[in-house]
């Protein structure tokens, strides 16, 4: 019987199997990063904005996703077990150079391609770039792209092992840097447009009660203060296609059926801390207390917030 075990064929076929199992490999590999890659960018773009005094007017939207995407990232990073067994069954075939080649080359190919579409989205909005959280995403995926050619480049596992280090690094001091400044009162430029929404066990009021379009700042005061959150509902038309810092002005009759408890045509939204912030058109825009947010019930007690010109 002839062995055709070492025949150009059999090489062939040796060859295909391992860059099979390279590309298999780098996919893997690719998607279960990008949910870790992409929360590392959406925690930079909240330290960012706190850090310029931005605010997050609906925190706990902030909290969710790191709940609904935090646990997923996390488990993913367990099962990066998947794609290492991929690669050394890439490095049987291949060689573990040509293997590290091969995954890596992709890797940076496949990052540098994901920012490449997250920096094109973020220039295409008519907000300043730096407040897009798409630039952080950029800049994540832009680093994890650089980390992937460091360890390809070194190809070896002291290099390796720096590269990711340096990315955990990276990634923990972002943790650290997010939990210094969440809750932290925003640096509310001098001059700004501010309003103090003060609650009681029986109103709201709004001082001033009457600002002029553009950034406005709120400051909640109440007996609950300490708790972090004040129970009213801000109360708004909506929002339009540049949603969700610039809510749409209620009518002069909006508010009147409003205070009759008819909300047909708003949007009610709730979840304040002690700080916000938004850009407001000219208009009004109504803040209750009670259960003036269900339908057919008059609020225990509503402020109207006036938008001049």
């Amino acid at each position: 019987m002839t062995d055709h075990s070492g025949t150009p064929e059999a090489g062939m076929t040796h060859t295909r199997a391992g860059l099979a199992y390279a590309v298999l490999a780098a996919a893997s590999t690719a998607l279960l990063l990008f949910l870790p890659v992409l929360l590392l960018g959406n925690t930079m773009s909240v330290v960012a904005s706190v850090m310029r005094g931005d605010v997050v007017a609906w925190q706990s939207s902030v909290d969710i996703t790191y709940v609904f995407v935090g646990i997923p990232a996390l488990l993913s990073l367990f099962l990066l077990v998947i794609p290492y067994s991929l690669f050394q069954a890439a490095g049987r075939r291949l060689g573990t150079r040509r293997a590290t080649r091969w995954v890596g080359g992709l890797l940076v190919a496949w990052n540098a391609g994901v920012a490449l579409i997250w920096a094109r989205a973020a220039t295409s909005g008519f907000s300043p770039a730096m407040e897009r959280p798409e630039v952080w995403y950029t800049v994540a995926f832009t680093i994890a792209g650089i980390v992937m050619l460091i360890a390809t480049v070194g190809a070896d596992k002291r290099v390796v092992g720096a590269a990711v280090a340096l990315f955990g690094v990276l990634a923990v001091g972002l943790g650290v840097a997010l939990v210094a400044v969440w809750g932290s009162p925003p640096r509310i430029p001098p001059g700004a447009q501010t309003v103090h929404v003060v609650i009681t066990a029986s109103e709201v009021r709004l001082d001033p009660g009457t600002v002029h379009g553009g950034v406005v700042y709120f400051v909640v005061e109440g007996p609950d203060d300490a708790a972090g959150h004040v129970e009213f509902t801000f109360v708004s038309a909506g929002y339009g296609s540049q949603c969700c810092d610039a809510p749409l002005p209620l009518s002069d009759d909006a508010v009147d059926r409003l205070a009759q408890g008819d909300n047909q045509g708003t949007g009610a939204e709730g979840g304040w801390r002690t700080y916000a912030k938004f850009t407001l058109l000219e208009g009004n825009y109504a803040f209750l207390t009670g259960e003036g947010d269900q339908p057919g019930v008059p609020p225990q007690s509503i402020a109207v917030l006036e938008v001049l010109p």
